[in-house]
């Protein structure tokens, strides 16, 4: 268990896929369909299928099409089926665009450096952060 586990009181599991290397395929789906079984999971939280790293984008895929079909009895029938599909919830991007980008031409040719905004993720990551960690309610 993590400290961020311990934190938000949950439980986490790392598949065997290497950095860089997992691809929306029909053994990684069931993959995740037996694991979201085996945990009996009401919530499950992955990124989203549109993220920007390849990794994230196709956990996201497999996750939705794995949280749907964990209810479908005659997938995977060695492993027992849920009752209904988990809420299945996007981490949102933690990505700032903040940075000074290269240094562009004017409409009067004279070179000027230009600083991208922060993309809305951003002041939404710093609204629910505190110091670096997720600002978790006391109940």
């Amino acid at each position: 268990m993590t400290a961020a586990d311990k934190v938000l009181g949950v439980e986490t599991e790392v598949l065997p896929v290497h950095d860089g290397e997992l691809e929306p395929t029909l053994e990684n789906r069931k993959m995740i369909t037996r694991a979201i079984r085996r945990w009996n999971a009401d919530i499950v939280i992955a990124h989203r299928p549109w993220d920007y790293h390849p990794d994230h984008r196709y956990v996201g895929v497999l996750v939705q099409d794995s949280a749907y079909m964990v209810a479908v009895p005659m997938f995977l029938p060695d492993t027992p089926g849920a009752e209904e599909e988990p809420c299945l919830s996007y981490i949102p991007a933690m990505v700032s665009r903040s940075r000074t980008r290269s240094s562009r031409r004017s409409s009067s040719g004279s070179m000027k450096s230009t600083t991208a905004r922060s993309t809305p993720c951003t002041s939404w990551h710093r609204r629910f952060t505190k110091a670096g960690r997720w600002a978790v309610p006391s109940s």
